[in-house]
């Protein structure tokens, strides 16, 4: 029989963490750098347009900017308008 003890459960999980630290967190900087690498390496894209090299979006209108403290004062409210017919009133005598 083994007899685990605490300092044998330290140092397996210690190595579990460097292992971790040094072996695994290496693979997205090595990903970074091949990403990098590709787009250094990559071939420019010929540039024969004649947009003027603008957006090719069509231009939208703006949308209002908001009233805030300077801004236009608010429009009045709208009239109210009733929905039905006026009530009949009782009169009580």
């Amino acid at each position: 029989m083994t007899k685990v003890t605490l300092t044998s459960k330290i140092n397996g999980s210690m190595t579990a963490t460097m292992f971790f630290m040094m072996v695994v967190l290496k693979i997205p900087i090595l990903m970074l750098l091949g990403i990098v690498r590709w787009a250094i390496k990559a071939v420019p894209e010929d540039e024969h347009s004649d947009n003027g090299g603008g957006s090719k979006s069509p231009d939208l209108p703006r949308r209002p900017r908001g009233r805030g403290p300077h801004g236009e004062p608010q429009p009045p409210a709208p009239a109210r308008v009733r929905s039905g017919p006026p009530r009949q009133t009782v009169s009580v005598d």
